[in-house]
């Protein structure tokens, strides 16, 4: 954000460094995800181990580690999308770049 202020301090407020403002504020819900999607992985992580009889009686034993694991990639994903988009309109802001 430190960064983003600097820009629109220098170049001064017009349609791309509003653009490139609004695509950084949204990053936050992907990083809030990511960040979520990663806690929930490594509570699973170090849960106690369970005996292999008990692992295979319980055939839902997986489902939580999976879905903890696709929220992760989701959400990885998501950022890595996002953060890139919010880079590309920073950078037509200060270039000057209109064309999509």
């Amino acid at each position: 954000y430190e960064s983003g202020d600097n820009l629109k301090a220098m170049v001064g407020t017009n349609p791309l460094i509003e653009r490139h403002e609004h695509l950084a504020h949204q990053l936050l819900w992907p990083v809030i995800g990511l960040v979520v999607a990663a806690l929930f992985v490594e509570v699973l992580r170090h849960r106690p181990a369970r005996s292999a009889v008990d692992q295979r009686r319980d055939a839902g034993s997986l489902v939580l580690p999976v879905i903890a694991a696709v929220l992760a990639v989701v959400f990885a994903v998501g950022t890595t999308v996002w953060t890139v988009r919010v880079g590309e309109a920073g950078a037509r802001a200060v270039w000057g770049s209109t064309a999509d």
